[in-house]
């Protein structure tokens, strides 16, 4: 997993969709269109090179690699912030 340039919007998509479990909901929650939402993911999964969600029609569960993103995320909010703007 590459951690390395990580858009900071990105890694707020990704918080609110595992909080939603829902491109629909996370769409209405932020205003983004479900389009913008899935291209965000598609583009940060590409960039860290591995894949964030289980996709069904019916189910969106974050991987066992999502969740441990989702950890680091949350614990390092504030460095996550003073690396990126370094």
């Amino acid at each position: 997993m590459n951690l390395k340039n990580i858009d900071l919007g990105k890694i707020a998509t990704f918080k609110l969709l595992v909080k939603e479990a829902s491109f629909s909901k996370a769409s209405k929650e932020s205003g983004i269109s479900y389009s913008s939402l899935a291209h965000d993911m598609a583009t940060l999964e590409k960039g860290l090179e591995v894949t964030l969600f289980h996709r069904t029609k019916r189910k969106f569960i974050p991987t066992k690699e999502g969740l441990e993103l989702l950890k680091i995320f949350e614990e390092n909010d504030n460095f996550l912030i003073l690396t990126h703007k370094s």
